[in-house]
């Protein structure tokens, strides 16, 4: 029994307990860029989910157990060693599960930079099939940008633009959908200027000459069918503005894979409501 009790509290100690302090919100304009990858690193280690600093031990100092004010020592910390930290009290700083040591001068806590815990924040809402900030493109020549759903005109973007060497596509970066098929987008122009706006759900597209993603437009969500049928069984809803991996389709449906939770549902939706 002690030999499991020590294994725990290493385990612990060396990767750590996900315990969400104030985790940080991902950024708009940042987290396509992390699309595909799994872990962030910082200074040779992975920045785990939850995790705000790092601890390195200077001198040998005591590691407690904090129930209410009680303090149970647990071990000794040993100088040269380095923990995640997860949360922190007056005074003291969380290694996970539980146990804390002192912030005195016997440690020393850093922090990631904000970009790196928005990132560590991107990787984990791309685990999950985005329902915003991702990427879409420009379906007609160009695309007017509004104040607010059916308000006032406040921009033109075209649909992209000649360089000595190619044709550049532009790019939106989806924020949030509303039921009366607006999309909320930002966009940043070739000056280096932010955009900010509404634009119609019919005038974006989420491929290139491609056909890796289609994205939900039902205002209501749509089924996830087991089949390419509509008697089939009801595998999930997938909500407005989901943007979901294709595998397959033709004219009446697509083959698609819709992640929540950290799960894959493949099945079947109407191609008719989706942008691809």
């Amino acid at each position: 029994m002690k030999k499991s009790l020590s294994f725990l509290l290493v385990f612990i100690l060396l990767f750590g307990v996900y315990t969400p302090v104030n985790a940080a919100e991902p950024d708009t304009n940042l987290c396509y860029q992390f699309e595909g990858q799994t872990k962030i690193w910082w200074d040779g280690a992975e920045l785990k989910p939850g995790q705000i600093g790092r601890l390195i031990i200077k001198e040998n100092t005591p590691l407690f157990k904090l129930d209410g004010d009680k303090r149970t020592t647990s071990r000794t910390l040993r100088a040269g060693e380095f923990y995640r930290i997860y949360a922190f009290k007056p005074g003291l700083l969380s290694v996970g599960g539980g146990y804390y040591v002192e912030r005195d001068s016997k440690v020393t806590y850093q922090t990631p930079s904000k970009k790196k815990l928005e990132a560590v924040a991107c990787i984990q809402a791309n685990a999950n099939s985005p329902i915003s900030n991702y990427v879409v493109f420009i379906k007609p020549d160009f695309i007017n940008v509004y104040d607010k759903p059916n308000g006032n005109k406040i921009a033109e973007i075209e649909r992209g633009f000649e360089t000595e060497w190619e044709y550049v596509h532009n790019s939106l970066i989806v924020k949030k959908f509303f039921a009366d098929n607006w999309v909320q987008i930002t966009h940043k122009n070739e000056e280096g200027k932010l955009i900010s706006g509404y634009v119609q759900v019919k005038d974006i597209k989420a491929n290139i000459n491609a056909f890796d993603y289609t994205i939900i437009a039902k205002t209501s969500g749509l089924e996830l069918m087991k089949s390419p049928n509509s008697n089939s069984k009801v595998l999930a809803v997938v909500p407005y503005g989901t943007r979901v991996d294709v595998y397959s389709g033709n004219d009446d449906w697509y083959e698609v894979v819709f992640k929540v939770n950290n799960k894959e549902i493949r099945g079947y939706i109407r191609s008719i409501y989706a942008r691809s």
